[in-house]
């Protein structure tokens, strides 16, 4: 084989490498320098920051390409919401006065207008909070307080550009790409007349600074699903064909003659309208043989369909989303309606009511205990609508065994309420009547 050439190709055909006649050994492979990440302090004239161990650009990176890692995100801050907000009163001497102070700022969070950007609601504000939350670990919120020391307004601030100082107590930094990085303050800190700044973060046992996300054993599941789309996408791109080896026999082509054998296969051998077309290679010196050696296996369709699955799966249960709530349908799965259900119940109770509980406690410790006066509870405590599951065949069978004479247990009032109706207009019938008082008595007699 002394007298024979290797050209090594990409699926591009671009030259990885060319073994010339004679004895040689194939280059080592180079070294990787894998760092483990950790938090690094980062210095400015006047400035000083830390960096969080894992790069948030790199976090979100991955909900720009996972289909199913952003799918779960989205739903999960939309269930967390719920179907709007409302103030219930913690006390029975609630300040009506204070209510209409917390109203007045979860009605109308943003007074002013910040350039480029509309004035925002408050589920608008705190979806993109959520969204940061649940993608990065860590959420942001810039408060503004008024004269009185209350909050005024609230603006979301993306996770991305948010570093915390290098000491714990020293407050925030925004980076902005449009000018110097804008220091907040800590929330409740007295010093200082900066705005402040509510971090809101998944706990990291492994740094002081910023929360990482729940999701984050699964990164290998999500990296391994964008190199397969990758690895197809750029198969269709150069017709399929997989990395090959040009081999000479008898002869040797010069670098001009590589170059223009590379432009011919470029031309003739990618591209979908060159799918399957056949290559004849000639070559003008007797004894000299030109052939094309694939280099890889193959690989089936089949495969990658279930390496796919097996990442899409581990992303699911990375979120804590049963898969059907995803739209992720597994041939052969039993179950309709009812099991779908059933998952959705447990989703709810397992993953969506703490996180729901965690974020209502962060904002009525902080944004809603500043309207208080001396003690932490000011009376008032902001609650989500909890999503309505329930189909209207299920609610008219409740409500028809709670409305029955004989083994019921709820008046029609009640339940006209609890629908969001209206009262009556007319007299209830004597039936009704007798009916309500038969719920009541069952209800002070307890049966």
């Amino acid at each position: 084989m002394s007298d024979t050439q290797i050209i090594l190709l990409g699926a591009d055909f671009e030259t990885i490498d060319v073994i010339e006649p004679g004895p040689r050994l194939l280059p080592d492979a180079p070294e990787v320098d894998v760092r483990k990440a950790s938090a690094q302090k980062r210095e400015r004239p006047g400035v000083q920051w830390v960096e969080p161990r894992i790069a948030i650009k790199d976090l979100l990176w991955f909900a720009d390409v996972n289909t199913w890692h952003r799918r779960a995100i989205q739903l999960k801050a939309r269930m967390v919401l719920g179907r709007g907000w409302y103030l219930e009163p913690t006390r029975d001497d609630a300040d009506p006065e204070v209510r209409r102070a917390l109203e007045a700022l979860l009605v109308e969070p943003q007074r002013e207008r910040k350039p480029g950007e509309q004035r925002q609601t408050l589920g608008e504000i705190l979806f993109r909070f959520l969204f940061d939350w649940y993608a990065t670990g860590n959420a942001y919120l810039e408060v503004v307080r008024d004269r009185k020391g209350r909050p005024a307004e609230l603006y979301h601030v993306r996770a991305e550009r948010v570093r915390r100082d290098v000491k714990l107590e020293g407050g925030y930094w925004q980076l902005t790409p449009y000018g110097e990085p804008v220091h907040f303050r800590g929330w409740g800190d007295p010093d200082g007349e900066e705005n402040e700044m509510l971090h809101f973060m998944q706990y990291d046992p492994l740094d002081d600074y910023y929360g990482v996300p729940e999701w984050l054993p699964a990164i290998g599941a999500m990296a391994l699903d964008r190199a397969a789309v990758e690895y197809n996408t750029q198969l269709f791109a150069n017709g399929l064909l997989a990395h090959f080896a040009v081999v000479v026999e008898g002869g040797r082509l010069t670098k001009d003659q590589i170059e223009a054998l590379k432009a011919f296969l470029r031309e003739n051998a990618t591209g979908i309208k060159n799918a399957g077309r056949g290559i004849v290679l000639q070559n003008e010196s007797d004894g000299v043989r030109i052939r094309l050696d694939k280099l890889n296996m193959d690989v089936k369709d089949l495969q990658f369909e279930k390496g796919r699955a097996f990442s899409r799966d581990e992303i699911a249960s990375a979120h804590g989303v049963p898969p059907r709530l995803l739209g992720i349908m597994t041939p052969g799965q039993l179950g309709g309606v009812g099991e779908a259900a059933a998952q959705m119940q447990i989703f709810l109770e397992t993953v969506i009511a703490p996180d729901r509980q965690r974020v209502e406690d962060f904002l009525n410790r902080t944004i809603v205990a500043a309207f208080g006066a001396e003690e932490p509870d000011p009376g008032w405590a902001l609650r989500f609508v909890e999503p309505d599951l329930t189909d209207a065949q299920a609610d008219a069978d409740y409500y028809t065994k709670a409305l029955n004479p004989v083994t019921g247990w709820m008046r029609r009032e009640e339940v006209r309420e609890m629908e969001g109706l209206p009262p009556e207009e007319e007299a209830p019938s004597s039936v009704a009547k007798a009916a309500d008082m038969i719920a009541e008595l069952r209800r002070m007699l307890d049966l």
